[in-house]
């Protein structure tokens, strides 16, 4: 090829079987990286779903015991009654 020789059929078939090799090392190494990027996405969004809904859990929980509290207040027999 460097001799000023004209390329044969398989030294072109070589090459390009080369190429194509490095261009599909270099398509796996982009998949790798965007199925990364695409999983550390989804372990941050979980974790922010998750903080949500035990917050949602704890104040669904406060507001039961407080409509507990106010029932009773309401329910309650007031002592001057008796």
């Amino acid at each position: 090829m460097d001799n000023g020789k004209p390329v044969t059929k398989s030294e072109l078939d070589s090459a390009v079987g080369d190429l194509k090799d490095e261009l599909i090392d270099a398509m796996r190494q982009i998949e790798t990286n965007l199925l990364t990027g695409f999983h550390r996405y989804a372990k941050g969004q979980n974790a922010r779903i998750h903080n949500v809904e035990v917050g949602e859990t704890d104040m669904k929980l406060r507001l039961s015991a407080l409509e507990d509290r106010v029932l009773n207040l309401e329910t309650r027999i007031p002592p001057s009654a008796l």
